[in-house]
């Protein structure tokens, strides 16, 4: 369902292809596997906002995060301290009549992200950070199409992203963000072309700051060792949001799960 150069997709088309389980683009799918709450202990340095983090009730791990569905963000501006916050994955911009779109602007590419209308004032101004444990990317072999989790063991990892904040029409402000992609290095090309920007706890400070100006290499760092498990097909559908999800598939048996590098 992924397009090539100059196609276009509509909506329904967008989502048919997310719910089957084939997410255009690198970083479809992600998990966050923890209990919101420990983000505060896990990263020490964010401020607690005094208002209710959660609307209504709080959510619990997240095994299966697709595009167009809220998700924990860490944000700053100028002057404050880091914060976590609730954002839709699925970038709007401030422009935006409706949110038409979104899912497909998941993900914002490092070669253009700087310059591109869609992203260019919210990578100078309103960048965050996204906590996950891992993310997905389908591996194809022949007509089948496997998913593959990609993680740290124990570990949360923060990517790169950048948020808006939309007033629709009518409507009530609405907050998404994107996660920004680069060409992939090293064994994560065996499974996919592109992969998301990993910050390691070095580079956190200067990506949130909105006063600086930052590049990949300067941020970007795996602190720990990446591991490659290759799971259930349950994952293939965003109706499924459990631990299941997260299981190695027994008909790979002992490759099923690999580290990847440094």
């Amino acid at each position: 369902m992924c397009l090539g150069p100059g196609e276009t997709q509509t909506e329904d088309a967008s989502r048919f292809a997310l719910e089957r389980g084939y997410p255009c683009g690198v970083c479809g799918r992600f998990s966050f596997a923890v209990d919101p709450e420990d983000v505060f202990s896990d990263f020490d340095w964010l401020d607690r906002p005094q208002e209710p983090l959660w609307a209504g009730e709080k959510p619990g791990p997240r095994f299966n995060v697709a595009p167009t569905q809220p998700a924990v963000v860490f944000g700053q501006r100028a002057g404050a301290a880091p914060k976590p916050a609730r954002f839709d994955w699925g970038f709007v911009p401030r422009w935006a009549k409706d949110q038409k779109g979104a899912a497909r602007r998941a993900n914002a590419r490092s070669e253009s992200i700087s310059e591109r209308p869609m992203f260019a004032d919210s990578f100078r101004a309103r960048r965050c950070l996204v906590p996950v444990t891992g993310w997905f990317e389908w591996r194809v072999g022949g007509a089948d199409r496997r998913p593959v989790h990609f993680h740290q063991e124990g570990r949360l990892m923060t990517l790169a992203g950048v948020w808006d904040r939309c007033a629709l029409p009518g409507g009530a402000p609405i907050f998404t963000f994107a996660i920004r992609t680069r060409p992939s290095v090293g064994a994560p090309t065996e499974v996919h072309h592109r992969m998301p920007v990993v910050v390691g706890e070095a580079g956190r400070a200067a990506w949130l700051d909105p006063t600086q100006t930052v590049e990949v290499a300067a941020v970007e760092r795996l602190d720990a060792p990446l591991v490659l498990t290759t799971v259930s097909t349950r994952v293939n559908s965003v109706r499924y949001d459990d631990p299941r999800c997260l299981e190695p598939d027994a008909g790979f048996g002992e490759d099923a799960q690999k580290d990847l590098f440094r």
